[in-house]
């Protein structure tokens, strides 16, 4: 890919771009508040990432496929919600409910619930980089 490459459409400085990953590669970037946060999509596995920013509490889940990721506020009505993929599927462990990447509940004891969206985008690196400079980088 000609952006992992340094070559880009338009001029871009040299000293901007960011070297934690290439700037080619796609992330779902999370905005809180004032705060911002990455989570790369690229070449990673399907996963459940339970994590914090701006003091709050959200679930984002990465697909292999597309890359694609989509992120939720992991608290429904008042309740704290801790999420993994089983056989493929979002479920959550304190009451077993199935959930999909919409956040919705579709079966179970919450069946009906809905997660609510965290504010995010898809974006390549180097372009989120570019225009919020103090981007926090997901490290597992």
């Amino acid at each position: 890919q000609s952006l992992n490459r340094g070559r880009f459409a338009f001029p871009v400085s040299e000293e901007r771009v960011d070297p934690r990953l290439r700037s080619g590669d796609i992330v779902l970037a999370v905005e809180i508040r004032d705060s911002h946060k990455a989570y790369p999509l690229t070449d990673g596995p399907d996963e459940v990432i339970g994590d914090e920013v701006a003091g709050e509490k959200i679930v984002v889940v990465v697909r292999s496929e597309g890359p694609s990721g989509m992120a939720f506020f992991s608290e429904v009505d008042g309740r704290p919600l801790t999420f993994s993929l089983t056989g493929g599927l979002l479920k959550d462990a304190e009451t077993g409910t199935t959930w999909d990447d919409g956040g919705r509940a579709t079966s179970g004891p919450m069946a009906g619930a809905q997660l609510a969206p965290v504010p995010s985008r898809t974006a390549f690196w180097f372009a989120l980089t570019l225009s919020i400079p103090d981007l926090e980088l997901y490290v597992p």
